[in-house]
Formats: C-alpha cells, structure tokens, sequence
C-alpha cells in the first residue's frame, strides 16, 4: 500500500504531467507523452484498435516529455 507521500507525490506529477501536455489514456486514466507501448503492455491493444474503439483520442502529445522529468523522485 502506497504511503501517504508517495500518494501526495503521484498526484503532484499527474498534475505536473498534464500542465506540460501529457495525454490521458482512455482505457485506464495514465498519463503519458506517446501511449503505444502502455497500450500494447497495458491492455494488449495496437494504436488501430485503440483508434477504433476511441476515435479522435490522441497517442501521441503535442509537447515532448521534457528532459530530466520524473530525475530524482523524492
């Protein structure tokens, strides 16, 4: 079970993720830059099927995740 900091932590990235321009997977709700791995790992779905279950859902954000994000988790 996550500690109390860890959950504080999670939700302060999620929020910083979705500032920088992460995309929302729709499956699940995680948060990511390009989803085609967490798809495939996640939920054993090609970016086609994704697409076709979810149309006009984005893979890829519009931003690059940037560089260091996510160095030196506290």
């Amino acid at each position: 079970m996550a500690s109390e900091a860890e959950r504080a932590w999670t939700a302060r990235m999620r929020v910083e993720m979705a500032e920088l321009g992460a995309i929302t997977c729709q499956v699940c709700g995680h948060l990511a830059w390009l989803l085609n791995i967490h798809l495939q790992r996640s939920h054993r779905l090609t970016v086609a099927k994704y697409q076709e279950r979810y149309p006009g859902a984005p893979v890829r954000s519009q931003t690059r995740k940037p560089a260091g994000f996510n160095q030196g988790r506290t």
